[in-house]
């Protein structure tokens, strides 16, 4: 009887030891990423959406396999639960509701939003949600660079803030949740203000973020509505889908613009100093060439003539300065009136001649004495070599 009690004490604790426990997974991009959204399901009214870790996994795969972001924030809650995410339901808020007030701003003026939850089993090596592969799998397609969190630096910044559109994956790993409920909220609280801070040192709009946990803690009720299920029902409304690309349409446009003057980095290099950047890898041609050209000099006009003219813009208006334009005037005048000059002198000569042909014509005895007068001037030294001879 006490062997049999030994055997079963050892099976309950190997059970305990890898009971399933439910990691919370918060994600929003703040581009439509489709391999993501036309996956997602649409029963977001009836119960969560659970994963497995290989499930997990993958869906991490998709997400970041086209490169659709600047920045990817990849966050660690040790701690943290799917009661966390329900405060009402489990007494923690009873008239504030400032928890994850940051969080659900960022997921409203995402294109994609998901939520759900990973099923762990404790104390197992394999059922593990691999964050670092993700890192490592973003590294290798995307050329990012690591960036970890420092959440003890004393000048309050999580990290030093960069002003380039290098791929950057920030790394986050917050201190264990504590166990009382309102040191909870706070922290919780806290940490939301974190990642809002994390958000605002990162120049570029276009951030993926990934919050979970790889050590979660056990809720205490079950819970079968989705995480932030209001956010995720109006995402998949059809009227509410392309509300994203008003929030973050004009900064694209300014990103593509702007990317034409620098060069993707190869992924065996280091992160270049933005100065190297700065030097555009073309030739400026055109209107662009002509109008840096006049600013320049501030008193000439200088025309550009490109064989495509189909990178000249018309709406482009090249200003000239006053000096410039008297300058210009003045050269003008000083053209006509030389080629009235020309056209004056031209002239005269013109008829100089024609008045020596009417003299001609009008006494041809005149011409006639005169070519007489040349025939003797011209024999008069055929003579003289005679008698020298």
């Amino acid at each position: 009887m006490k062997s049999l009690i030994v055997v079963l004490s050892g099976l309950l604790t190997c059970f305990a030891s890898v009971y399933a426990v439910e990691a919370p997974v918060v994600m929003f991009s703040y581009r439509e990423i489709p391999a993501i959204v036309n996956q997602m399901p649409n029963d977001y009214e009836l119960e969560t959406h659970h994963q497995t870790p290989s499930e997990f996994n993958l869906f991490t795969r998709k997400l970041v396999s086209s490169c659709p972001s600047d920045a990817y924030i990849i966050i660690d809650q040790p701690g943290v639960s799917l009661d966390d995410f329900y405060p009402m339901e489990n007494g923690i808020l009873a008239e504030d509701d400032s928890l994850w007030t940051h969080t659900r701003k960022h997921m409203a003026f995402s294109g994609t939003v998901y939520t759900g939850s990973v099923q762990l089993n404790s104390g197992s090596e394999t059922d593990e949600l691999h964050l670092d592969s993700l890192t490592n799998s973003l590294i290798k397609q995307c050329y990012c660079q690591i960036v970890d969190v420092d959440l003890t630096r004393d000048d309050g910044k999580p990290f030093d803030k960069y002003i380039d559109t290098r791929c950057r994956i920030i790394r986050v790993k917050f201190d264990p949740l504590p166990t009382t409920s309102f040191s909870r909220l706070v922290t919780l609280t806290a940490n939301d203000e974190m990642i809002n801070k994390i958000m605002g040192f990162i120049p570029s709009p276009f951030i993926t973020t990934i919050y979970t946990s790889s050590s979660p803690t056990e809720p205490k009720s079950h819970h079968t509505d989705p995480i932030f299920q209001d956010i995720l029902i109006e995402k998949k409304d059809p009227r509410h889908r392309k509300q994203w690309e008003n929030h973050i349409g004009i900064v694209e446009r300014r990103q593509k613009e702007q990317a034409q003057y620098h060069k993707r980095p190869s992924p065996k290099d280091g992160l270049p100093q933005f100065q190297k950047e700065l030097k555009p890898p073309h030739k400026e041609v055109g209107w662009a060439r002509a109008r840096k050209y006049a600013e320049k000099v501030n008193t000439k006009f200088v025309w550009q003539w490109e064989s495509d003219t189909s990178q000249i813009d018309p709406n482009e208006v090249l200003l000239i300065s006053n000096e410039s334009l008297v300058a210009l005037i003045a050269s003008l005048i000083a053209g006509g009136l030389s080629i009235l000059c020309l056209k004056f002198s031209f002239g005269l000569v013109r008829g100089e001649k024609q008045s020596k042909l009417e003299q001609d014509k009008l006494n041809p005895s005149v011409k006639k004495s005169d070519n007489k007068k040349n025939e003797k001037e011209s024999e008069k030294p055929s003579v003289t070599s005679r008698e020298s001879k």
